[in-house]
């Protein structure tokens, strides 16, 4: 081989040895920074158990033993198992209702009136505020809106006048002191002893509106909302009867993440909760998060009768993308589907976040013992912040069994 062979044959091996070097440097240095959450790397094949110790002497917990058993009281919801039924004008719609399989819908035409009642023997002694949704489909055609709690003959009653509806599913409010009360001469009628709920609409002359009522409750016990750092807490939170027993529910009204108060600024910990889906819309955990801007990482599940999930971090730029974007530290969203199962209304799932350093690793568990790891976010944007949940897509979910452990 003459002079001339030798370096061109030199060359082309330190060509060759550059690249190598090149290729080791991009997998090992630049593609962990910019491509650290993808689907490839880090999803554990649906099906895969993963051994995670349970959380041993947690250093925070809540479940629903901490509220009262008398702290809601559900007057009505509407449903086939009720053992009393609402009289009068009303329908009952299986196609729109807020949730279960059904609510009442109400229609008054040319200002005729509409009006059913509900006749329960009811202790509201206790009562800090009256719920309920009600959903309208013309604000215009709207004109006067009144529910009675009292006695059986309605000759004496606490009355609320309803105004400000929108369009769609309205969230009612009622504090108690914002009842007017009616009293019969000689009546000694008190909140202690309603006996008949009703509740009457009015539509404007020529007009026709429709109205439906779902879930009408009483929520006795405000003490809930001392736990939680959030947005309108008492429009995202509020209580639902399980078996009987209240636990903590959670929608995406007026705010769409919260975080424990009694939980500060930290990192390099294990958190841990369940979630009960009971619409269509995605729910989860919220961890390194801002409640005030809603920034930081999430594990959400899809809602009833879905199978998917997903792994997102929100920043000033919104929600992570799917594909990499235009900017070198954008992150990629880690996404999939469980398989041979969808989530079911009041079934719980625990969902799990290991963080650490610039690391979070999510899991998933059908009985809180043996864990899927979902997949992880490698990602230093945010390295501390509150922990807690998340509920979006107008999505509501119950809520239990929190458990923190400092690493």
């Amino acid at each position: 081989m003459d002079e001339k062979s030798n370096k061109k044959y030199v060359t082309i091996l330190l060509v060759v040895f550059i690249l190598g070097i090149i290729l080791v440097v991009i997998k090992f240095f630049v593609m962990p920074k910019y491509f650290s959450a993808s689907v490839a790397d880090n999803v554990v094949e649906s099906g895969q158990v993963v051994e995670v110790q349970p959380i041993a002497d947690a250093d925070f917990a809540l479940d629903s033993s901490a509220y009262s058993q008398n702290a809601i009281t559900i007057i009505s919801n509407f449903e086939k198992s009720e053992t009393t039924t609402w009289q009068g004008n009303g329908v009952l719609d299986e196609k729109i209702f807020y949730e279960g399989a059904r609510s009442i819908g109400l229609i008054s035409t040319d200002r005729k009136a509409v009006t059913i009642t509900l006749e329960k023997n009811l202790d509201l002694t206790n009562m800090k505020q009256i719920e309920f949704m009600l959903h309208v489909t013309d604000t215009d055609a709207f004109e006067t809106a009144i529910i009675d709690f009292g006695d059986l003959d309605l000759k004496s009653y606490y009355r609320y006048s309803l105004a400000n509806l929108k369009n769609g599913w309205n969230l009612i409010q009622i504090p108690r002191e914002k009842f007017i009360f009616a009293e019969a001469k000689d009546s000694t009628f008190d909140w202690s002893q309603v006996a008949k709920v009703r509740f009457y609409a009015l539509s404007r002359p020529g007009s026709i509106f429709l109205a439906r009522l779902d879930i009408l409750k009483s929520i006795n016990n405000l003490d809930f909302l001392n736990q939680w750092r959030v947005l309108n807490p008492s429009m995202f939170f509020s209580l639902a009867d399980q078996v009987g027993k209240p636990i903590l529910l959670a929608r995406n009204i007026g705010a769409s993440v919260a975080i424990l108060k009694d939980i500060e600024n930290t990192d390099d910990y294990i958190f841990s909760a369940t979630v009960s889906p009971q619409s269509a819309g995605r729910s989860g955990l919220f961890v390194r998060g801002d409640y005030n801007n809603t920034y930081g990482y999430y594990l959400l599940i899809g809602g009833e009768k879905k199978s998917n999930w997903q792994i997102l971090k929100r920043n000033k730029a919104g929600w992570s993308p799917k594909e990499q974007g235009s900017l070198p530290d954008a992150t990629l969203a880690v996404e999939g589907s469980l398989t041979n199962m969808t989530f079911a209304r009041d079934k719980k799932y625990w969902l799990r976040a290991e963080s650490g350093g610039d690391l979070i690793e999510f899991y998933f568990s059908t009985d809180g013992q043996k864990y899927e790891k979902l997949g992880e976010m490698r990602d230093a944007e945010f390295r501390g912040g509150g922990i807690g949940i998340a509920v979006i897509d107008s999505a509501q979910s119950l809520f239990d069994d929190f458990q923190f452990k400092k690493k």
